[in-house]
């Protein structure tokens, strides 16, 4: 495979050979003077990734051509890692978060290397802009994953999110004179739609159309309905989490899921901390820093007992659902598909499919001497899934034989060690096996509702349990390892 050159490239001095600011003159000048190698990276990276026959050396070879784009996926999917040891290789990444979750990275990675380091007299509006473009891609992401429970689909809302961004980026990297015109447009206090419109005729958003048009790539022009709902978010969350229009934003977020509007919040906040954390793995804490957080609820001392509300009614599970899932694990096994994606989707079919609360996968640290959560699913999650982290000891290991399945209550309490992680007498347990090694396990309860884990939910929990040894003996060894 022919690798197009690196995609670096140094911002040319202020008002270089730009013919002049019609935002379509403007967006081939860009196209073909001033971000070549940026459009043939990101094109092939695209065509690569979007291909069904695509493999990982294929995705990583584009990739590794690139060192600044290297470094930057690598230290980005560590941030986003939840597999089995430290990424420290692209060829990793592809193996433990798939091909389309390595191209949301890479995407991003590639903008944030070649758009991200621009006139310093433009530079706060740059980084604005990343930061913004990274909320909306993580937002995008986990709102159609909530609306089609199809990861690859949600990591192209990601990718789209972040090629929405292109022509606001590049014109502050690379606008020269236009760029000077636009600053002092919106210095007289001109509002940006309109300043935009004065300077180059059309809106920054029109100009990065073009850019794609440019590339190929025009197909990408027109937003989805989650990066539309991303959008609003992000923009509704600058004047603050509790302000009124975020609790707006949310409500409409929640009502597309007919979800509970504070729990549709804290997954939302939790989307921004992701956000941060990438924008940091990306070397940009400073863009960090400008991707609006709640702040820390105060801590709250638990009620005694007799005001802890009464148990609500039986959870009753809808099994086609559950098959429905269970189904869904198999055909990612059939298509060779990633151990994440198993995880994933056992854990999601345990909260929304059989109605936990909440579910946790905990794995073995690469020594072997603790477990930790990596993936964490439910409803008024906290720092819950923090709060994983224990030391393979005795009870523990005892606890984690291959098969094992524990359903803990009052008469059967769990170890020490789970009921300080978990907070919680009970709960569902049951271990991880591959090639006959424990791996770590899963663990779901109801705390949050005080439900009574009833049999027909053990049942289910089993179902998922022994579904997901199943898959993972089924996945290639690259998958599963």
């Amino acid at each position: 495979m022919s690798t197009p050159p690196p995609a670096s490239a140094t911002p040319v001095a202020s008002g270089t050979a730009i013919p002049s600011c019609s935002a379509a003159e403007l967006a081939a000048h860009m196209a073909q003077q001033e971000l070549p190698s940026f459009g043939l990276v990101l094109q092939e990276l695209l065509r690569v990734t979007s291909s069904r026959t695509a493999s990982g050396h294929q995705v990583a070879e584009t990739i590794l051509h690139d060192p600044g784009l290297t470094a930057r996926v690598v230290r980005a999917a560590n941030a986003a890692y939840l597999g089995l040891s430290k990424v420290s290789t692209v060829s990793r990444a592809v193996a433990v978060l798939g091909i389309n979750g390595v191209r949301t990275l890479a995407v991003s990675a590639l903008v944030f290397e070649t758009l991200g380091d621009g006139p310093a007299r433009h530079r706060p509006r740059l980084q604005r802009a990343l930061a913004r473009a990274l909320h909306i891609a993580v937002q995008a992401r986990d709102i159609e994953y909530r609306m089609s429970h199809d990861r690859e689909r949600a990591e192209q809302r990601a990718t789209e999110a972040m090629l929405a961004a292109v022509g606001e980026l590049a014109f502050w990297s690379f606008g020269g004179l236009c760029a000077e015109r636009l600053e002092q447009a919106l210095a007289r206090g001109l509002p940006a739609e309109r300043a935009e419109v004065e300077v180059l005729g059309t809106s920054l958003r029109r100009l990065g159309d073009f850019l794609l048009d440019e590339w190929g790539l025009s197909h990408f022009t027109t937003p989805s309905h989650p990066v539309e709902l991303a959008q609003q978010i992000e923009a509704a969350v600058q004047a603050g989490w509790d302000s009124a229009a975020a609790r707006r934003a949310v409500a409409a977020v929640a009502a597309e899921f007919d979800a509970n509007e504070e729990d549709t919040r804290r997954c939302l906040e939790h989307n921004a901390e992701e956000g941060r954390a990438l924008a940091v793995a990306m070397g940009t804490p400073e863009v960090a820093q400008l991707i609006p957080i709640a702040p820390p609820e105060p801590a709250r001392p638990e009620p005694p007992e007799a005001e802890v509300a009464a148990p609500s009614e039986p959870t009753v599970i809808v099994w086609r659902d559950v098959t429905r899932v269970l189904t869904e694990m198999t055909t990612l096994a059939s298509q060779r598909q990633d151990l994440p994606l198993v995880f994933d989707a056992c854990l999601e079919g345990l909260h929304r499919a059989a109605g936990f609360d909440r579910a946790v996968l905990c794995l073995y640290t690469p020594q072997r001497d603790r477990l930790q959560a990596r993936m964490a699913v439910g409803r008024s999650l906290g720092d819950w899934r923090t709060q994983w982290q224990m030391a393979a000891g005795p009870a523990v290991t005892a606890l984690l034989q291959p098969g094992a399945i524990h359903h803990f209550d009052d008469a059967r309490p769990p170890p020490v060690a789970v009921r300080s992680c978990s907070q919680s007498a009970d709960g569902l347990l049951a271990a991880l096996t591959v090639d006959g090694k424990v791996i770590g396990f899963i663990y779901a309860d109801n705390q949050p509702s005080r439900r009574r884990l009833d049999e027909e939910m053990a049942e289910a929990f089993r179902s998922f349990a022994l579904q997901a040894d199943v898959v993972i003996r089924a996945l290639p060894k690259s998958a599963s390892g």
